[in-house]
């Protein structure tokens, strides 16, 4: 989990940086397509539908609720690239469904970058608003 955190931050960063050249930009490009497959899978992991016992999904989504992978879904949130901040709210929207990790995400400082996005009218902010009842205390 760590390593995908890293690369996550990595990727992004270097991904939204300007290029002096078409190499680099190629670079760039495939670094930003790698952060939106990374955020795909990591959407589609945490998804609670994709499972047929609500126990292994409990599991995979405290397996994935580390403080390093939520601070680079946070990260995320910021990007320029609207799918980015979907899929990265869309993940701690799944996470926040399960009861048991909203003190963690809290903790994280989740709740603060999800408010953030969610002032902001754009598709991705749908995911967004989700993650933040959720993580009110209230069901979606």
């Amino acid at each position: 989990v760590r390593v995908v955190a890293d690369m996550l931050r990595q990727s992004l960063t270097q991904g939204c940086q300007g290029s002096s050249g078409s190499r680099e930009e190629a670079t760039q490009r495939a670094q930003l397509v790698l952060v939106e497959d990374t955020l795909s899978l990591l959407w589609n992991a945490s998804d609670d539908v994709f499972f047929s016992s609500t126990d292994d999904w409990l599991r995979v989504t405290a397996l994935l609720c580390e403080p390093y992978l939520l601070d680079a879904l946070c990260y995320c949130l910021r990007s320029p690239v609207l799918c980015h901040q979907q899929a990265a709210s869309a993940t701690l929207h799944n996470m926040a469904s399960n009861p048991m990790l909203l003190p963690r995400l809290i903790k994280a400082g989740c709740a603060t970058s999800l408010s953030t996005l969610a002032q902001h009218p754009a598709p991705s902010s749908i995911c967004a608003i989700l993650a933040v009842t959720e993580l009110c205390g209230m069901q979606e």
